[in-house]
């Protein structure tokens, strides 16, 4: 691949990046009129005459900086804008086709070629047949007649990708006219983001630095007040003298710690005045506007309704607001998979629809609105809706559900179960919406951010699926509270209200905790119980402080006990890696200011596991030989003993649990075990001693262990095998295939 003179590859790799995000602006621009056109809410002229020069503009940088095919493709389109400018001619529905099939080809050009690539692909020689046989143009070029001009870098300098200025386009008067922005690559503004997260964190940790300096204060007064009382028993004593010394140097050590303190505390604000003005601003970059996506959406529409042959209507709505770049991006597939869904298995074909005595064209609607601090994108079809008994039914056929557990099941209950891995009411995959992504993926997608996924439906009438979506991934305001004797904490979004919780407020209905709320009973659990904790992870009865958080998830409501509650406070979430991607009832990890980790839980998750449809259940129903199967799970960290609890009890394991070695010695004494799967360091008794001590006993010498650790050196591996372990795990390389893997080899 050649590239263009004057530069070397790493400022090749930094304009193109540049280049694209343009480029892709100039696509957008030119399929807003094109769609705008298409509706009939523009003068064709005037539209087309803007288009013309965004293609023109989408050319000129793409040959100056080597993007020949994008270069080539964008040529021929711009002669095609030309003819259709100055013959004034109208545009069919064939030459809208045409013309959004040509820039759909160039926007998955400007992604795949490379500087220097002058070789039309196959689709795009065809495609650009097409465009010349419908507006009558030259025949097209398959590679560049000429190298492409190139911009030199300036003497003595390395031209500067990042903030490149941008004086491409024209004014209505055909001048070029210098823009007042510049051009900042998305990569860049990540790792400025990613920079702030880590500045973010280090000033959590001011928190643990004050706490410090109050204890001196304190402590300083101490000393002050005990040598003033002994300094009264020492009056005209030899040591008075001295203790009067030392008493002054006490006061004055308590001063300086007293002024010390408040010029931290002074400062402390100050910076966090600081620090959120600095993480505004880089949210105000960071976000973009959803009408970003509108350009893919109605692309699917067309072309998902065309190949089905049903006439669909599209109505968009609420482009303005603006989420995450990052959370977009994501969004993009899912999004695609909801809309071919609601084509392909929502909307009836013209004759059912007919019947149905509903209008031949069917109707989608994407709709995003405001709410509070988060964006809500609703898809909403008026088809032929979900059936709840088609639902049922497969739950019993291939869940083994029994009709009375099926019997008691809520509608949202049964919608749940739809958005669960390999869970499907149709028989037949579609080559339209049977892609490989399903509404699990969905699903996930949503939740990993901090967002929610609800369904409601109507047989006969149509579905509608909402997303509520974070303004930004950058941080969230959370709940902290306690569970024992951890920390944990929940987005605030999702928090509808606290409680004071007291014994005489807790009623008995059906069988389960209820308390009286907003007029009716609301269902009660306990963050204890849904996360299956242990009794090493909690206070007693006694020690409970009587809380309870209402969590909302859609329309559900459902309240949650919890020992102690903390403040609110702004959390950067860290996700759980590839191995406990998809944990039931967790979103993550987040650090605290003391230096701690806190579980950063789901609130979809929680609810749906408190109501009965837990995600660990669902997928397959395990071998009866692998269901009797027992884990120890040995480790320190709560976060690590639930997510991998979560894990195992998901594959049809029985989990037991152990903060230390020692600990996991007293269970192995009264339970029968398996396989034991130890962390290395721990306090008490770390990974290595457990392994020799449960080899040394007669009872224990045959239960395999396995070593799960961050230490992967040549010398850990022998140490581990050297005190009798059966295997060793590297944290980073494990994976939830090669965890069951290892464990099914050794039990």
């Amino acid at each position: 691949m050649k590239t263009p003179a004057g530069f070397t590859r790493a400022q090749i790799e930094q304009l193109s990046e540049i280049f694209r995000t343009e480029a892709i602006e100039h696509v957008r621009n030119i399929a807003s009129v094109l769609f705008s056109i298409e509706d009939g809410r523009t003068d064709i002229p005037e539209s087309i005459s803007h288009a013309f020069r965004d293609a023109h503009s989408l050319k000129g940088s793409a040959n100056t900086l080597g993007f020949l095919r994008v270069a080539i493709m964008a040529h021929h389109f711009e002669d095609a804008l030309g003819t259709i400018r100055d013959q004034r001619r109208s545009l069919s529905v064939a030459d809208l086709d045409t013309l959004l099939n040509t820039l759909e080809a160039i926007r998955a050009s400007i992604y795949a070629s490379e500087p220097g690539d002058d070789q039309l692909s196959e689709n795009e020689n065809q495609t650009l047949q097409q465009l010349n046989a419908t507006f009558s143009l030259q025949p097209p070029r398959t590679t560049a007649s000429s190298p492409p001009a190139h911009v030199p870098p300036p003497p003595n300098a390395a031209p500067s990708a990042d903030t490149a200025p941008t004086t491409g386009g024209f004014s209505k008067e055909g001048e070029a006219g210098k823009q007042d922005f510049v051009r900042v690559s998305e990569r860049r503004i990540d790792n400025v983001i990613n920079q702030f997260g880590e500045l973010f964190e280090s000033s959590l940790q001011f928190e643990s630095v004050g706490h410090d300096l109050a204890t001196n204060v304190h402590e300083s007064d101490r000393l002050a007040e005990a040598l003033q009382k002994h300094l009264q028993k020492l009056s005209g004593s030899a040591l008075e003298a001295d203790v009067i010394e030392l008493l002054g140097m006490a006061k004055n050590l308590a001063i300086l710690s007293r002024s010390a303190q408040h010029n931290f505390f002074s400062e402390e604000r100050h910076l966090q005045k600081l620090l959120l003005r600095t993480q505004d601003g880089l949210r105000a970059i960071r976000i973009a506007p959803i009408s970003n996506l509108h350009i893919t959406i109605r692309n699917q529409v067309r072309e998902v309704a065309r190949a089905v042959g049903k006439k669909v209507a599209l109505e968009l709505a609420g482009g303005e607001y603006a989420v995450d770049r990052a959370i977009l991006d994501a969004l993009e597939k899912p999004l695609i998979h909801l809309l071919r869904n609601a084509i392909d298995h929502g909307i009836e074909p013209p004759e059912q629809r007919r019947k149905a005595g509903k209008r031949e064209s069917g109707t989608i609607a994407v709709v995003a609105r405001h709410m509070g601090d988060a964006v809500e994108l609703s898809i909403e079809d008026d088809g032929r809706g979900i059936s709840p008994e088609g639902i049922k039914e497969v739950l019993q056929t291939n869940f083994s559900l029994s009709e009375t557990q099926i019997a008691e099941l809520s509608t949202d209950q049964l919608y749940d179960y739809l958005f669960e891995s390999g869970f499907s009411t149709t028989a037949k995959v579609s080559q339209i919406s049977g892609r490989g992504v399903g509404l699990d993926v969905v699903k996930h997608t949503v939740e990993q951010f901090g967002g929610e996924v609800s369904l409601r439906s109507t047989p006969g009438k149509g579905t509608r699926i909402a997303l509520r979506l974070p303004l930004t991934m950058s941080s969230i305001r959370c709940l902290l509270f306690g569970v024992g004797l951890q920390t944990m904490a929940v987005p605030a979004a999702n928090i509808e209200k606290v409680l004071v919780l007291l014994e005489k407020d807790i009623q008995k209905v059906g069988g389960g905790d209820v308390i009286n709320y907003a007029g009716g009973h609301l269902p009660l659990s306990s963050f204890q119980e849904v996360l299956q904790l242990s009794n090493a992870d909690h206070m007693s009865a006694q020690q409970n402080t009587g809380f309870a958080a209402v969590l909302r998830f859609g329309e559900r409501r459902f309240a949650f006990a919890f020992d102690q509650i903390f403040e609110y406070t702004q959390l950067i979430i860290k996700p759980l890696g590839d191995l406990l991607e998809r944990v039931p009832n967790v979103s993550g990890l987040a650090l605290l200011g003391t230096g701690k980790l806190a579980l950063v839980l789901n609130p979809a998750d929680l609810i749906r596991s408190a109501s009965g449809l837990s995600a660990t259940k669902l997928p397959t129903v395990p071998p009866a030989a692998i269901q009797q199967r027992t884990i120890l799970i040995v480790d320190d960290s709560i976060a690590i003993r639930t997510m991998q609890k979560a894990l195992l009890e998901s594959s049809g394991f029985k989990v037991l649990s152990a903060s230390d070695g020692l600990q996991a010695l007293q269970l192995l004494a009264y339970n029968t075990v398996d396989a034991v799967l130890s962390d290395v360091q721990m306090p008490n008794m770390d990974g290595f001693e457990l392994t020799r001590v449960i080899k040394s006993r007669d009872k224990t010498k045959n239960i395999p262990v396995i070593l799960v650790t961050s230490l992967g050196s040549d010398a850990d591996i022998q140490a581990g095998l050297a005190s009798g372990a059966d295997g060793h795990i590297i944290k980073k390389e494990l994976t939830r295939s090669e965890l069951l893997k290892t464990i099914n080899q050794l039990i």
